[in-house]
């Protein structure tokens, strides 16, 4: 499958493009804000990179929705790292017949990244003027996706507020074992005795 959907789906436990759609549009269908969405839903919010030099080139923010059969996502808005060549090309793929776009480069590699499409038939009319990335030049970063902490939660740092309970603890352990090793050698010496 390819890069970006894997990306994403294994983070958010997914297999396809379809499913990845189905996140992202639920969460724009909630009628959530962008803002309430990045509050509400950071698990679902992530960052489309450039794959050859990984500067940003979009996010979900700006989804609009994928075409698994053309293998691209669609985005509304994208960085000021993708630039639109002036450029407008006729597409020669029989599955694209009637559309011209202009293709869309990442402005750190100068590599193509997808295209917008500003003439379609009326077939593809769901693509006009969106920027559709191609998904094998585009890797993603998933927001809380990161799992290797500094100090294991296990492991925390003892806080202020826990030291005064701790060190109680620990006199009462001392305490504990002194009696048991004063009863040990009393247990000791009466052996001692007894043998001798």
């Amino acid at each position: 499958m390819v890069k970006v959907v894997s990306c994403l789906a294994a983070d958010l436990e997914m297999e396809s493009v379809d499913d990845l759609t189905k996140v992202i549009d639920s969460i724009q269908d909630s009628g959530l804000s962008g803002e309430s969405v990045n509050a509400e839903r950071d698990d679902d919010n992530a960052v489309f990179l450039c794959s050859k030099c990984k500067r940003p080139l979009g996010d979900t923010c700006g989804w609009k929705g994928s075409d698994p059969e053309e293998h691209c996502i669609m985005l509304k808005a994208v960085s000021t790292y993708v630039t639109v060549e002036k450029e407008q090309v006729l597409s020669k793929q029989p599955s694209e017949y009637g559309c011209i776009f202009e293709n869309l480069l990442c402005s750190g590699c100068n590599s193509i990244i997808g295209k917008i499409y500003r003439c379609t038939p009326k077939q593809f009319d769901f693509k006009r003027d969106l920027f559709c990335l191609d998904v094998d030049a585009v890797d993603s970063y998933i927001f809380g996706s990161a799992s290797q902490q500094a100090v294991p939660e296990s492991e925390e740092p003892v806080l202020f507020e826990n030291r005064m309970a701790l060190e109680e603890e620990i006199e009462k352990a001392k305490a504990v074992l002194a009696v048991l090793q004063c009863k040990l050698a009393s247990l000791e010496t009466s052996l001692l005795h007894d043998k001798g």
